[in-house]
């Protein structure tokens, strides 16, 4: 699939005419936990994220900014940096919660993400909220997203207008042998990345693309989250830990919505041949 040469300068913007063209796909459906699938169609995460980046601007956040985005594997994390990339903030997911056997690695963590870097912490439920509270050496608030704060019918406002040179996001390192670092990747160096593995995975919009990468990976954030997004292809995406215990699901999933694309870390694969069997005799 091409991407259209119309003047888009940044992520946003581009995300922002696909849903002009195809606001009705299903941009991403969520599996967790054994739950009926929920999804969010283009459209409806476009305006949703007008309407959030006005809410975001009008807390005191300049875009610009460095925000640092947390909570779990759903569809408010998808929202969340989506809003923040409209309001012309520079978001960057941390590891989730849930990837840490112990709260206290998971705020050392974020303490290290955010510690004289960040201008704000977006965290996309309250539990969440009110586990980063306890942390009074964050350096930045914690603004709590809520996709019920600003009217339904309300416009919210158009994608920010960056520079196409300017960052869009961070991507920060695993921090497995010492303090995270952060890779800032520019609206021009991540559409024309985007283009070229469209072009290598022979992309089209009625492809489905079926995975688990968690959005803080550079694999789940860029073929999971703005792949799709900005080439109007479908994702349908299961929780990394929903994976993890029960990978058998992700062979299920690719059946049932026929999946064009799935991709996964090699460590992915063995721990499916180690852990699913195959039946016989037609069961």
């Amino acid at each position: 699939m091409a991407m259209r040469s119309s003047g888009v300068q940044t992520i946003s913007t581009a995300i922002a005419e696909m849903a002009g063209r195809t606001p009705d796909i299903p941009a991403v459906t969520l599996i967790a936990g054994g739950h009926l699938p929920v999804s969010i169609s283009l459209g409806q995460l476009h305006r949703l994220a007008q309407r959030q980046a006005e809410w975001l601007l009008g807390t005191g956040i300049r875009p610009g900014d460095r925000v640092v985005i947390t909570g779990e594997h759903d569809l408010h994390l998808v929202a969340a940096f989506v809003s923040a990339l409209y309001a012309g903030t520079v978001p960057a997911f941390s590891p989730y919660p849930s990837a840490f056997r112990t709260p206290d690695r998971y705020l050392r963590r974020l303490c290290d993400m955010t510690a004289g870097k960040a201008q704000a912490v977006l965290a996309t439920s309250e539990p969440v909220a009110q586990l980063l509270a306890s942390v009074p050496v964050l350096s930045c608030p914690v603004l709590v997203y809520d996709d019920t704060r600003i009217p339904a019918d309300s416009p919210g406002m158009p994608p920010y207008a960056a520079a196409s040179t300017g960052p869009a996001y961070l991507q920060y390192s695993s921090g497995t042998t010492g303090a995270p670092k952060a890779a800032m990747v520019s609206h021009r160096a991540l559409l024309q990345h985007l283009k070229m593995l469209a072009g290598a995975l022979a992309l089209k919009k009625a492809d489905v693309l079926v995975g688990w990468a968690p959005y803080y990976h550079d694999l789940g954030l860029v073929v999971y989250l703005l792949l799709p997004l900005v080439m109007g292809a479908s994702v349908v995406t299961l929780p990394p830990g929903d994976w993890v215990r029960r990978p058998q699901h992700l062979l299920r999933v690719l059946h049932e919505y026929r999946g064009a694309i799935c991709m996964m870390p090699a460590f992915g694969f063995t721990h499916m041949m180690r852990s699913v069997r195959p039946r016989y005799g037609g069961s």
